[in-house]
């Protein structure tokens, strides 16, 4: 719980700051708000439309990647349905930026806490 929300501050993924990744999380908002269910059924499998399209919003050229990695975090990211969009925005941004790879592919840094 704390350090998924310090993380997502540093990040500046709460929407608490008006940085270029703060946008890029308000885009990820609201596209998770309308694919919600079929994202989390493509998370599950690792892949689909919904993955690349998030890959398209967090300007990722590694979709097949991404999908592999949040499939591998599936648990962490959907902890309940109940979640919302920027708790699942920050988890993804969170398991993204735990990968160097993925992160640098991403354009998503993790700062030192």
């Amino acid at each position: 719980g704390t350090g998924m929300q310090t993380i997502g501050i540093t990040l500046g993924t709460s929407n608490c700051v008006g940085t270029p990744t703060s946008a890029k999380a308000d885009r990820m908002d609201k596209f998770i708000v309308a694919n919600k269910v079929q994202l989390a059924d493509d998370i599950a499998r690792g892949e689909g439309e919904t993955i690349q399209g998030l890959a398209q919003i967090m300007n990722c050229g590694q979709s097949a990647e991404l999908g592999s990695r949040l499939q591998s975090k599936f648990s962490m990211i959907f902890e309940s349905h109940d979640m919302v969009a920027n708790q699942i925005t920050d988890r993804i941004i969170t398991v993204v930026g735990q990968d160097s790879e993925l992160s640098a592919a991403c354009g998503v840094t993790v700062s030192s806490l």
